[in-house]
């Protein structure tokens, strides 16, 4: 499986931030409605193109970060929901792994120690490295996600 769904939310997120979004998805190579058709499916190679010409295009270093953290509760997806009510931020971050591990070509590591989680994100099907504005918004988005949830600051 090397096609994933992405929200079609995203769009909207790189509009709010200031981006022009058709620009962004010419220069990624992708159609530039892809965001008018739901569902969007991008292969990895895709995500990459894309999360590499969000960089491009932007003139802020913390894109990744506001995309990932402009993310609001009526926007989530049923995942992000469920997480969202899970009793702990631990059983969160599982059931995005979770999640993550049967819908797309990535899986979620997660390290325990005595006082701290780590979490790692590995891609398959793809050869490079995935760009660190994804890294940022993933990261950011499972922040919020805790905030939320925990309705204190991580």
């Amino acid at each position: 499986m090397n096609r994933m769904k992405i929200s079609s939310i995203l769009g909207q997120r790189l509009q709010d931030e200031g981006l022009n979004v058709e620009q962004v998805l010419r220069r990624s190579g992708l159609p530039v409605k892809l965001f008018s058709k739901p569902p969007v499916l991008l292969t990895t190679e895709q995500l990459f193109s894309l999360w590499s010409s969000i960089e491009k295009e932007s003139e802020s270093a913390d894109i990744g970060l506001k995309i990932g953290a402009n993310t609001k509760p009526e926007r989530y997806d049923p995942v992000s929901i469920s997480a969202l009510c899970s009793r702990s931020f631990r059983e969160a971050i599982n059931k995005v792994a979770r999640f993550k591990k049967l819908t797309c070509p990535e899986e979620v590591f997660i390290s325990e120690s005595e006082n701290e989680i780590s979490v790692r994100y590995e891609w398959y099907l793809t050869k490079d490295s995935e760009p660190p504005l994804l890294i940022d918004a993933a990261f950011s988005s499972l922040v919020t996600l805790g905030r939320l949830g925990t309705k204190k600051i991580l």
